[in-house]
């Protein structure tokens, strides 16, 4: 996967916690970084899907975000799963 250079700033951070508010239809992701901690809040969440399979062996690391189209992403993690989201906007804090 091509790393997407807004979002390069996220690779070899520790993906730490995923929580899906069902009422407002938020998904947020919180990664460690050697910087601090960020926050990634996609709004108006109409997809998620989350593989856990472990594929290049056990990693809580991200590989990558990227943008796949004006409403959609993707997370790769080193571990070869990914995170998949469609959502009407990403706010980064």
């Amino acid at each position: 996967m091509t790393h997407d250079p807004r979002y390069s700033h996220l690779h070899d951070g520790t993906f730490l916690s995923l929580a899906f508010d069902w009422k407002k239809s938020d998904c947020t992701v919180s990664i460690k970084l050697h910087t601090g901690l960020v926050t990634l809040t996609w709004r108006a969440v109409t997809h998620l899907s989350i593989t856990k399979e472990q594929p290049w062996g056990p990693s809580v690391s991200v590989n990558s975000l990227k943008q796949l189209a004006e409403h959609s992403w993707v997370m790769e993690i080193q571990s070869g799963d990914e995170l998949r989201i469609d959502a009407r906007i990403l706010e980064l804090s």
